[in-house]
């Protein structure tokens, strides 16, 4: 997931397609990206947090562009998110009229931790969404996915040993 940067890659569309399936919202609309939807609002792969605010804050490319920070979003909600940090545009999410409770709602859908993005912390987000993602995939395929001799990007070295990971208890997914 690291590596995959191609937004119109097989990997990407493969994923995009899996959010689509688990009931992916538009962060705009609030209703459920499915195939009509897909095409008529211009659905495509987008930041979560943006590359501008991302450079800023001196994140590495690899990081900010790769699948992990990407998510199916239309260009209406794209130019919405613009260039501002993610506390900065959930707030004018809420002050347009999505509740705070259903914004979490919609975030989640994207096997995104709400709490992450309202503190500005791409390494939390990062993380967790990285665990969510792996998640998903694994149950789709019907398996118990780990990572193994996993380095983080902070350096740490888990000696090799397998580390199940679980879907964080904030994401819902359907069942």
């Amino acid at each position: 997931m690291i590596s995959v940067r191609k937004r119109y890659g097989a990997v990407y569309q493969g994923l995009a397609a899996l959010l689509r399936r688990e009931g992916a919202i538009d962060w705009c609309t609030g209703e459920e990206i499915n195939d009509v939807i897909y095409f008529e609002e211009q659905i495509d792969s987008h930041h979560i947090f943006p590359v501008a605010w991302c450079r800023k804050k001196g994140i590495d490319p690899k990081k900010y562009n790769c699948l992990i920070n990407r998510t199916p979003l239309s260009a209406k909600t794209n130019k919405k998110i613009g260039s501002k940090a993610p506390s900065v545009y959930l707030q004018e999410f809420e002050l347009s009229g999505t509740s705070v409770t259903r914004l979490d709602e919609i975030l989640r859908s994207h096997a995104i931790s709400p709490k992450t993005l309202q503190r500005d912390d791409f390494e939390a987000f990062f993380q967790m969404r990285a665990n969510n993602l792996l998640t998903l995939i694994g149950k789709v395929m019907g398996k118990s996915l780990s990572f193994e001799s996993l380095k983080d990007f902070g350096g740490q070295s888990h000696n090799g040993n397998s580390r199940d990971y679980k879907l964080y208890q904030e994401i819902i997914t359907k069942s």
